[in-house]
């Protein structure tokens, strides 16, 4: 039997995000096989509270705009001599630069590895010199991380599992329900939606448009005025931050995802085709690895995405079965079952070993 492996994450960020979410997944696949997982985190951050939640044990580390780090690496030496780590798996690039630091500073030889699920277009910095393995969420930041001019035989994609849900197919009355699930910020596209139901509406008045996700750098309000200018208010609903964001999706026929930029991970993406939800969506990041090229579109543009709902309200039946494959596709490739033994495999291969 493979010895555990005693893994430090470590990762700064305040809010959570799909960044936290795929640390967070990831530590549960490799707690699953077995391995003992730590965090280092910020204090009093939504990122923290969401992995304490799933009760793993943290470490105080700065904030990414603290750059007094190093008391922190001091504090982060002695535990990582006390709990004989062996792998640092650093989530942001201050946390590579603080591992990288603490390589030097360490008698212990531990592996470090970069796990990368951001948009933030990487560097070839000094610091990737140490770094044994590089685990990207999409091929889409892969291709970044080539660009840049690192290794590609140190950089490996692992798509982030999902559970398979039952399917839910509803029917039309009282009406078809468009959702769009993620958080309220620019970059998310909602206006372009809103703009989209706009036009769905003069010739459909059997659509309703949902939205879910927490305020973030948008309040509803700005939504609810713009929809108010556009005249399709009483066809708009906003669920605000959903804790089960499954029960959300399986209340809609379609999903929406209408971002112009981002989207290097999408969990959300992943959800909607795990329920057998057919999805329209923003040719952008990850998503054309994902998802159908029938069922793309280039980013701001609601004449083009009221086109291609058109085509599913007009025939109703292609919903059902654009759901099923989204959903086939999601059971082959996205499991959990590829998910914890490609994370596992990568994190043995740092240390030599193999299962």
């Amino acid at each position: 039997m493979k010895k555990p492996l005693k893994i430090l994450n470590l990762i700064d960020i305040p809010w959570n995000s799909a960044l936290a979410h795929y640390a967070i997944e990831q530590a549960h696949a490799l707690r699953k096989k077995g391995h003992i997982i730590y965090f280092g985190t910020v204090k009093d951050t939504l990122c923290r509270e969401q992995i304490k939640k799933n009760n793993f044990q943290t470490i105080d580390i700065p904030s990414r705009k603290n750059n007094l780090i190093l008391p922190a690496l001091l504090k982060l030496r002695k535990f990582i001599i006390r709990e004989h780590i062996d792998i640092i798996n650093a989530h942001t690039g201050k946390t590579q630069t603080m591992a990288f630091m603490l390589s030097l500073m360490s008698g212990k030889n531990f592996s470090l590895i970069r796990t990368k699920t951001d948009a933030k277009t990487p560097k070839n910095s000094f610091t990737f010199k140490r770094v044994k393995k590089i685990i990207t969420g999409s091929e889409a930041i892969k291709k970044n991380y080539i660009s840049a001019g690192l290794n590609p035989e140190k950089i490996q994609t692992i798509y982030q599992g999902i559970i398979p849900q039952e399917s839910s197919f509803l029917s039309s009355f009282p009406s078809f329900k468009i959702g769009i699930l993620a958080r309220l910020d620019p970059v998310k596209g909602h206006k372009y939606f809103l703009e989209a139901a706009a036009l769905i509406l003069k010739k459909r008045k059997d659509a309703q448009f949902l939205i879910a996700g927490s305020e973030a750098n948008i309040k509803f309000q700005d939504l609810k005025e713009y929809a108010q200018e556009l005249k399709i208010e009483n066809s708009l609903e906003y669920a605000g931050f959903v804790d089960k964001p499954i029960d959300f999706i399986k209340n809609c026929h379609i999903g929406i995802i209408a971002s112009i930029g981002s989207e290097m991970v999408s969990r959300a993406l992943l959800e909607w085709m795990s329920c057998a939800k057919p999805v329209i969506a923003s040719n952008v990041g990850c998503i054309s690895e994902m998802l159908e090229k029938d069922c793309l579109i280039p980013p701001k543009n609601p004449a083009l995405m009221a086109e291609k709902i058109m085509s599913f309200l007009d025939n109703p039946e292609t919903i059902e079965s654009m759901g099923l494959k989204n959903k086939k596709i999601a059971e082959k490739k996205y499991n959990l079952e590829n998910f914890e033994r490609e994370t596992e495999e990568a994190f043995l291969g740092t240390m030599n070993i193999r299962i």
